[in-house]
């Protein structure tokens, strides 16, 4: 019977990050579960989002 070997496991990443970054902005939950539909050209995407459909300019990052 063939010995099992134990995997060692990765120590954490403990990388601090030396710089403070000002929001931009703030998405939305786009996608929260079920089909993501994207379009032909890779432009728009359509989602459910709490019974309703949300549209969303992929290039951009804006909501349409």
């Amino acid at each position: 019977m063939p010995v099992r070997r134990k995997r060692k496991m990765p120590e954490p990443d403990t990388t601090r990050l030396t710089k403070h970054f000002k929001l931009m902005q703030e998405l939305p939950p786009l996608y929260t579960g079920g089909k993501f539909i994207v379009s032909k050209d890779g432009t728009r995407g359509w989602a459910m989002n709490n019974f309703k459909v949300t549209t969303m300019d992929l290039s951009s990052g804006k909501f349409v």
